[in-house]
């Protein structure tokens, strides 16, 4: 954020966009703290926009306004794009997130992107400098496979703008910024190497966009329909919609209008046509099918006979994990670097017999993982603890060194450490909490031995080698991220975790009772 700060002195007037409040009020502290130039926010521009062009030191900051918006010529020459306007309401982030129908959100991403561009560049000879802020908005447009769905016009100004960056320094970018402002013969010279690539770039038509396309009409109606009271016929559009929402790579978006079906159909029960009640549970089943992520559609659907067990997920904790994966993945960004810096970090952690260090890398591990990682360092708390949802948590003790058998001490923690986390994180009352010990005893003391009820033992070779391996299947998963609520990549992440005994349901049973580990001779 500094150097884009820097670089609205370059220029007489600079438009900053952003998707909230508080970000252009942070924004704004930066900019008149930092340099003489004039902020405008929305309210002061509304009216007319002349304040902000007569003057030529201004910026103007604008909150989740990547439309409606036209500045001309020398108006403005260089835009600063902070964040990606993605989901922008609580609709949009239920289909992404919950969904997995992020594929419906590609394009309203896309067309916000170029909006956003296009505020000052109003023309075919118009032209203004962008500069991109946010983790999220530049692996939106640096992944190859959602670059390909803009104009090729656009795709070779970013892949130039991409390659350009790498490795650049401030001083570097202000000369760049300066020769593009200039639009001289140097800039020229620029601009034909753009055109260059722009004869390689290939549009892509959005996957799944005829079926999309096919299912407007009826989701308009269904929309009227409903506002108008008439059930049967908002039914009987979604169901049209569901028919053209054939294929994996939108059953998230079939899930919803399956949930949409039923809804129409509960109502026109309500209204005392007692032949539709069936008809919603049927739908509200369809949609479960189609999703693992939200089981109130399957409660929805056990209301009476029509639910059966094909609506039982085989695995009640999975998709909680891939959607707390998911934010992970989207967080961590398409650098390649920040992820092998994390995985090398949690390594070198784990095979550290200091226990701090141990307990770090382990911490970290259930986050890169997925789970809800979390540690303490209050006497008598146990060591990590690993959350799945409120129905699921996983407790260690650990042990990184020392040698001969399983002590009482270690045995009792790994005991009670259940009734800890019972007793201070917040779970669900009939939560499923399972305490694991990982020590190198291969062995456990006599003495420890009746104590030893409910623990599961982990040799701690073992949880290394897993360690290793989780965090492979992490590199394949994070290289094939596409972003939030792909339901390809979800599916991939649900058969890799349970292929590498990463799930927890695979982790329970793949080890063995504490009791069962063979008792030392201490004679």
């Amino acid at each position: 954020m500094p150097l884009a700060i820097k670089l609205t002195e370059s220029t007489t007037r600079t438009l900053v966009l952003v998707p909230d409040e508080k970000t252009a009020t942070k924004i704004q502290a930066s900019v008149e703290s930092n340099t003489n130039n004039k902020v405008y926010r929305a309210g002061d521009i509304e009216e007319s926009k002349k304040v902000f062009t007569q003057h030529d030191n201004a910026v103007a900051i604008l909150a989740n306004r990547f439309d409606g918006i036209d500045l001309l010529g020398d108006e403005c020459r260089l835009i600063i794009l902070k964040d990606l306007p993605k989901a922008s309401n609580l609709q949009e982030q239920f289909l992404e997130s919950r969904m997995a129908a992020s594929i419906i959100l590609k394009d309203r991403i896309r067309t916000r992107t170029v909006q956003a561009i296009g505020r000052c560049t109003r023309s075919a000879t118009d032209y203004s400098a962008v500069c991109v802020l946010g983790q999220e908005l530049m692996d939106q447009l640096i992944r190859t496979e959602n670059r390909k769905l803009y104009h090729r016009e656009l795709q070779a100004e970013i892949k130039f703008g991409v390659e350009q960056s790498k490795n650049a320094n401030k001083t570097v970018f202000i000369e760049n910024l300066q020769i593009f402002l200039d639009h001289g013969s140097e800039w020229n010279d620029v601009d034909k190497d753009i055109v260059d690539l722009r004869e390689e770039c290939i549009q892509e038509e959005l996957p799944a966009s005829e079926k999309l396309f096919n299912a407007v009409a009826h989701e308009v109606h269904y929309q009227y329909d409903l506002w108008e009271k008439n059930y049967t016929g908002a039914l009987e559009n979604a169901m049209k919609v569901i028919q053209c929402l054939e294929g994996i790579e939108v059953k998230g978006y079939r899930g919803f209008w399956y949930y949409l079906a039923a809804n129409a159909a509960w109502l026109e029960f309500l209204e005392g046509s007692k032949e539709y009640e069936g008809k919603a549970l049927q739908c509200y089943e369809e949609a479960g099918k189609c999703t693992s992520s939200l089981p109130w559609f399957r409660k929805l659907a056990k209301l009476n006979q029509y639910a059966d067990s094909r609506v039982q997920p085989s695995d009640p904790y999975l998709p909680y994990l891939i959607d707390q994966l998911e934010v992970q993945m989207n967080r961590i960004g398409i650098d390649n670097r920040k992820f092998e810096k994390i995985a090398s970090e949690i390594l070198i952690n784990l095979n550290n017999p200091d226990a701090t260090k141990f307990e770090l890398g382990h911490v970290g591990l259930g986050t890169l993982l997925g789970y809800i990682s979390d540690n303490s360092t209050s006497h008598g708390a146990p060591d990590p603890w690993w959350i799945v949802d409120d129905r699921l948590c996983i407790v260690f003790e650990d042990q990184s060194k020392g040698e001969g058998p399983i002590c009482i001490t270690k045995t009792r923690q790994a005991e009670l450490h259940p009734r800890w986390i019972k007793e201070r994180v917040n779970l669900a009352d009939d939560a499923r909490i399972i305490s694991i010990i990982i020590t190198p005893g291969k062995t456990i003391d006599p003495d420890a031995l009746p104590i030893a009820a409910d623990a599961l033992y982990w040799h701690i070779d073992d949880f290394k080698n897993w360690a290793e391996s989780a965090i492979s299947t992490m590199r394949n998963l994070k290289n094939s991220f596409a972003g939030i609520g792909d339901m390809f990549w979800r599916s991939q992440a649900e058969r890799l975790f349970k292929e590498s005994g990463i799930d927890p349901v695979s982790i329970i049973s793949n080890l063995k009772p504490l009791n069962s580990v063979p008792v030392a001779n201490n004679n």
